[in-house]
């Protein structure tokens, strides 16, 4: 048997983190407060938003699982502004689906940045991680 790697999850506080060369978020907790209404829905562009992140790196076949499940598809992504630029921190893999799928707009969640504070996750007193990042 295979042991399930799930790199993004930080089993020592049991939630999703995400992280770029800006820094990490937590992904958990923003979903649960988007879920509660705490930040504003948003219908945005897939091509314009799969061009800005083409640079991310994705599981092949878990964007060819997303394209065979239409409801996983219409779940918001979430995304963050900070320092002025939007950074999708969760749903990459479903928007290269919908972008494979020539899906024209997607919901997603929009924290703004003044209110980016509690999804912000600190290593050690820094914003980024003591591991290099890719």
């Amino acid at each position: 048997m295979k042991p399930l790697v799930l790199s993004n999850y930080d089993p020592a506080i049991d939630t999703v983190i995400y992280s770029n060369d800006v820094g990490s978020w937590n992904v958990s907790r923003a979903l649960r407060d988007c879920a509660a209404g705490k930040h504003k829905l948003w219908l945005l562009g897939v091509e314009e938003a799969y061009e800005a992140n083409a640079g991310v790196e994705v599981d092949q076949a878990k964007v060819k699982r997303f394209m065979r499940r239409p409801k996983i598809l219409e779940l918001p992504l979430l995304a963050i502004v900070e320092g002025g630029p939007v950074f999708l921190i969760d749903g990459h893999h479903r928007l290269r689906a919908m972008h494979r799928l020539g899906i024209k707009e997607f919901k997603t969640y929009v924290i703004e940045e003044a209110d980016a504070a509690p999804y912000r996750v600190w290593y050690n007193g820094a914003r980024t991680p003591p591991f290099k990042m890719f």
